[in-house]
């Protein structure tokens, strides 16, 4: 059972290193080239330190915004169009839905579900223990965290793509208006790929322990082979789980420069620089418990731009019953919506909870299990398998505590207004 569990957890790994880097990948490749504008002197409204803060060589997640704002090249060539030539930003939101189209962030979803698929399956098995049960469903949990992640990015893209289209058919009176919520779909939508680096860092930290793992039972089994105790396959086993790690780790390395370019030439940085990405922030998990949703609606009708496009009519009565009819529509669809993300951002916290105490228990079982090895307790196969599962632990705290900081992110923007609805 513990081979069996091994293999399994191997395969678990592969999956999840496959689509968070096709997801990741895929999600950076939305970045086109364009020339940074250049500032002679500080914004106004902006204060010294704070435009220091955003010179730097790091991108921090709270400084999105701004950088959006004052850097991006999609955003500031809007901004160039405000005064009626919209020809430029229809071109540039042409060349946005091209990418998107090219992107294909489908594959990376069937990818994703086909390995739930196949640990749903090997669940169905009745002989399982409830340990190896236990850890199938943590497996479950990561695999369900990484499609999730691939889905809100692949709907993240669609909003802007339609937003977009919406601002380029808008009148010349209208554009700075219609501005403001394409400003916000392009800041959320860097924060979506800010989470995306920090999925993906996460899953390289998991190859990374697994990587040294390897490394430890590849020198316990060279000594045991040259003591007797242990034959050649198996020190060629250990090497063989060796060089895959590595491979995976040399993949995800690359993946995550990807995004960290295709983030700076999106904010700030030339073609040639390679930005730091900051750390990810601790999710307000507070906030799930103290936020009303009611005024969380009536805040979300006040802000969706969409909503209030719905609400114009051009006047007489029949289009008056028309609008009513639309406008109603909407909002019953837009309560729908809010009820799902707050039921989401609660789902999110216990789940949170939960992998916080798993991961605390995973600390205490690799404690006693490397005392055991040092001991000679515990044979290679027993330890790695052991590992394994402290590994798969940790991961799924920092996945979950990572989707719980996304569910409350896309709750916060839905509330100002951005949001998807199906």
């Amino acid at each position: 059972m513990i081979r069996t569990d091994i293999i399994n957890t191997k395969k678990l790994f592969k999956s999840i290193f496959a689509a968070a880097l096709a997801t990741a990948v895929l999600a950076s490749s939305m970045i086109h080239v364009f020339a940074m504008p250049p500032y002679d002197n500080i914004p106004e409204g902006v204060s010294e330190e704070t435009w220091n803060r955003l010179q730097d060589n790091t991108i921090e997640y709270d400084e999105i915004g701004d950088l959006v704002q004052y850097f991006n090249p999609s955003y500031t060539m809007a901004m160039d169009s405000a005064g009626g030539n919209v020809e430029t930003l229809s071109l540039a939101t042409d060349q946005f839905s091209t990418y998107y189209r090219d992107m294909d962030l489908g594959s990376a979803i069937d990818s994703t579900r086909d390995a739930i698929s196949g640990i749903s399956s090997a669940m169905e098995n009745p002989a399982l223990s409830d340990s190896d049960r236990q850890k199938y469903q943590q497996q479950l949990a990561t695999l369900n965290a990484t499609l999730e992640m691939t889905k809100q990015s692949q709907s993240t893209m669609e909003k802007t793509v339609r937003s977009l289209n919406q601002t380029v058919r808008n009148t010349k009176k209208r554009v700075e208006i219609s501005l403001r919520p394409v400003k916000r779909q392009l800041e959320f939508g860097m924060q979506s790929v800010f989470l995306q680096y920090h999925q993906l860092l996460i899953n390289r930290d998991m190859v990374k322990k697994q990587t040294e793992l390897y490394e430890t039972i590849l020198s316990a089994s060279t000594n045991s082979e040259g003591q007797g105790l242990a034959t050649e396959s198996e020190r060629l086993a250990a090497e063989n789980n060796l060089n895959s790690a590595k491979l995976q780790l040399e993949q995800l390395d690359s993946g995550l420069e990807t995004i960290r370019r295709s983030m700076g030439l999106q904010l700030g940085w030339g073609a040639e620089n390679l930005p730091d990405i900051g750390t990810l922030p601790e999710p307000d998990v507070e906030f799930v418990d103290t936020t009303n949703p009611d005024a969380d609606k009536t805040a979300a009708f006040m802000h969706n731009s969409e909503l209030k496009d719905v609400e114009r009519y051009s006047g007489g009565t029949a289009q008056r019953n028309v609008t009513d009819i639309k406008t109603n529509e909407y909002r019953g669809q837009l309560v729908a919506k809010m009820d799902s993300l707050y039921a989401d951002m609660k789902n999110k916290k216990a789940l949170y909870e939960a992998a916080l105490t798993g991961k605390e228990r995973a600390e205490r079982e690799k404690a006693a299990a490397d005392r055991q090895y040092q001991l000679g307790l515990l044979g290679n196969s027993e330890y790695e398998a052991l590992q394994m599962s402290y590994i798969s632990g940790i991961a799924s705290y920092e996945l979950a505590k990572l989707n719980l900081f996304s569910s409350i992110n896309t709750y916060k923007w839905a509330v100002d207004g951005v949001v998807t609805l199906e």
